[in-house]
């Protein structure tokens, strides 16, 4: 008996150890992730990169797993890159349905509808972006709400459903010009320049062309400027 107690605290100091190192590790996983994080919006291609450079098995919670499968979803959709297998995002969404923050769940949903839409899955999509757009207006979340209703108008515009794709564009126009984003604000004002276009009203897309030429021209955005003056040359010869 007296010869076996020496062994067991062995053994339980050595399970303090096993536990501190899993915290331990754990703790760099989430520093790991929260800088990452702070790359999404500036650096999309550099927060993917290094996302895809981590081995899933480093990973030990669910919590894990699901802010890894978030983020990637987002970085890949900020990236320009267009994934078509929702396998990755979709864990995700489950995760979210029952943990994790509103938010967490409202980017969630949305990168979903986003990856429904590069499937091709228009109505999928436009399920999924619609409650992101409802859970992101709850939460005054109004970049994700532009964002969210600028893909319903496109996906309506792509069935040729113009007086949907015309409100949706006009609702994100509004969000972003809520939080001053006029950069977004012109794009979803070109949307519906396209959709004014589309239904014959000429005049009207003239009108939001100019708009859009001038804030262009201000803010020596190029590429903007260019698909503006393509749309107006259009609109002219209509």
């Amino acid at each position: 008996m007296y010869r076996i107690k020496p062994f067991i605290k062995l053994f339980s100091l050595y399970a303090v150890f096993i536990f501190m190192g899993a915290v331990s590790c754990n703790q760099a996983i989430d520093r790991q992730l929260d800088e990452i994080e702070k790359k999404l919006s500036s650096q999309p291609e550099a927060a993917y990169n290094e996302l895809s450079g981590i081995a899933s098995d480093k990973f030990r919670t669910s919590s894990q797993h699901a802010r890894y499968a978030l983020l990637l979803s987002l970085a890949r959709d900020k990236s320009y890159i267009d994934v078509t297998d929702d396998s990755t995002v979709q864990m995700a969404v489950q995760y979210y349905k029952n943990n994790g923050s509103e938010r967490e769940r409202v980017l969630s949903v949305y990168s979903l509808g986003r990856v429904q839409r590069n499937a091709g899955n228009n109505v999928g999509a436009i399920v999924s972006l619609l409650e992101a757009k409802e859970m992101a207006k709850v939460l005054s979340d109004y970049h994700y709400l532009g964002l969210s209703c600028w893909n319903i108008a496109g996906l309506y515009g792509e069935c040729n459903d113009e007086d949907s794709a015309l409100m949706y564009y006009q609702e994100s126009r509004d969000a972003y010009n809520w939080l001053k984003e006029s950069n977004y604000a012109a794009y979803s004002q070109l949307g519906e320049a396209q959709i004014y276009m589309a239904k014959g009203m000429h005049h009207a897309a003239d009108s939001v062309l100019n708009d859009i030429e001038q804030y262009a021209r201000a803010a020596s955005d190029r590429y903007l400027l260019s698909y503006v003056l393509m749309y107006s040359a259009y609109n002219m010869m209509a």
